[in-house]
């Protein structure tokens, strides 16, 4: 019978009584010698070059490259996996690495929530909230700081630079004195303390509008008078200059007023007689008005609620562009005037 296999360089079926003679020659695979018919499951000596192997049990391989394997379980891992040589690239956090790249510094890793810093070094932050911090030197204080940010807030032993403005009821302002200012209309010092002063002006006494308006400052001397009604006690005023205000031409009325100026210049309009309406009397007030007459068309001007000289308002000289000079003053009830006319 033959049997359907080829063997050696036989190209065609061998018949059994052909090979019976073969069966006790030695098949040698590896280093390992067996015969046909022979069942062995122990090669030695074999190298396989790129075999694919189905679930086989390789026991204690004495090398082997798992590069390309998968598959591993964890709960199999045993000994000691070094971070320096055996693991490469970045180890995250959650598999217990740090998650980044570089590091600086020397300590505990942390983490980017509610971390505890130990005197870091932090350069110049972008941005950063202060809120709860403390021990900030006030020498490095810099800037203004608004009204809205001291609100709630206490600042001891701070010397207090340039102006407080516009102080609200609730932001309390204690003095080295003892004495609080809560923003209330007016401030009281300590008088007995001669060295008590208002922070941001430098003097010991002010009068006019009541502290916490804004204000500036000019000139020096020990008292500071605030831009709204002050009071000065006997000053000695040397070399003043009032404002000098232009009324500009005027119609057949004008209402005169001193806000801008105690000094007036008016110019008539040709041929329009001109009524003007006098400030509201002040007692103490006065000023002066410089009036021109039109350079053509000679007119004539009156002044309500003024008393003159024997009971008699002067004529308006009628010269082409000529100058009057009037001068008012006020006892609270009524203006009094006085004049001297027809300036070359």
């Amino acid at each position: 019978m033959a049997v359907p296999y080829t063997f050696a360089t036989a190209t065609t079926a061998i018949p059994l009584s052909n090979l019976d003679s073969n069966f006790a020659t030695a098949i040698t695979i590896g280093s390992t010698a067996t015969y046909l018919g022979n069942t062995t499951t122990t090669i030695a000596g074999l190298t396989l070059t790129s075999p694919t192997l189905t679930t086989p049990a390789l026991g204690t391989p004495a090398s082997g490259v798992l590069t390309n394997c998968t598959g591993y379980p964890s709960s199999a891992i045993s000994g000691t996996i070094s971070l320096t040589t055996q693991v490469t690239g970045t180890l995250p956090v959650l598999n217990g690495g740090t998650g980044v790249t570089t590091s600086t510094g020397s300590g505990n890793v942390v983490l980017s929530t509610s971390p505890t810093f130990v005197t870091p070094l932090l350069g110049t932050p972008t941005s950063g909230t202060l809120t709860n911090c403390t021990g900030y030197t006030t020498a490095n204080l810099s800037g203004t700081i608004s009204n809205a940010q001291l609100a709630n807030s206490t600042i001891s032993g701070v010397s207090l630079g340039g102006s407080l403005s516009n102080l609200t009821a609730g932001t309390n302002i204690t003095f080295s004195s003892g004495t609080t200012y809560n923003g209330s209309a007016a401030i009281t010092i300590n008088a007995a303390s001669s060295s008590q002063v208002y922070p941001g002006a430098g003097i010991a006494n002010s009068t006019g509008s009541a502290w916490g308006t804004s204000y500036t400052t000019s000139g020096s001397g020990t008292v500071v008078a605030l831009n709204n009604t002050p009071t000065l006690t006997n000053p000695t005023v040397t070399n003043y200059v009032e404002t000098l205000q232009a009324v500009g031409t005027v119609g057949s009325t004008s209402t005169l007023a001193l806000t801008n100026g105690t000094v007036l210049t008016a110019t008539l309009t040709a041929s329009t007689p001109c009524t003007f309406t006098m400030p509201t009397a002040t007692a103490g007030k006065s000023f002066i008005l410089k009036l021109i007459q039109a350079s053509s068309g000679m007119t004539t001007a009156t002044f309500t609620g003024v008393k003159f000289p024997g009971g008699t308002a002067p004529t308006i000289t009628a010269t082409a562009s000529a100058v009057d000079i009037l001068s008012f003053v006020s006892d609270g009830t009524n203006w009094y005037g006085t004049f001297a006319q027809a300036f070359a």
